[in-house]
C-alpha cells in the first residue's frame, strides 16, 4: 500500500503507520524522519512483519488487491492523522 502526504501537516517521526488484516490482525511500523507534503511511505508485508520504505516501491515486491476490507492508519501518541479502510 502507499501512504503519500499530498499536502497539509508534516507527519512526525516516530509516527506509527499499520494495518489491520481481519484473518492476521494488526502490524505497525514508526517512521524514523518526517514525512512532509508530497512525500510517500509503501507498505507491504514480508516474513510476517509490516515493511516500510520512502518514495520508491520495493523492487521484489509485487502489488496484489487485499482479499477483505483492511484497515490503514497513522497515528502519533494516540492523535491520528488517518485512519481508512483500504
Amino acid at each position: 500500500m502507499r501512504l503519500e502526504n499530498e499536502a497539509g501537516q508534516t507527519i512526525s517521526a516516530g509516527t506509527d503507520v499499520g494495518i489491520h488484516l481481519p484473518l492476521k490482525g494488526s502490524m505497525q511500523r514508526s517512521i524514523r524522519s518526517p514525512l512532509t507534503s508530497g512525500e510517500t511511505v509503501f507498505t507491504w508485508i514480508e516474513d510476517g512483519q509490516l515493511r516500510l520504505s520512502r518514495d520508491d516501491p520495493p523492487d521484489e515486491v509485487t502489488p496484489r488487491e487485499l482479499d477483505t476490507p483492511s484497515l490503514l492508519w497513522a497515528d502519533l501518541d494516540g492523535d491520528a492523522y488517518i485512519q481508512r479502510e483500504v
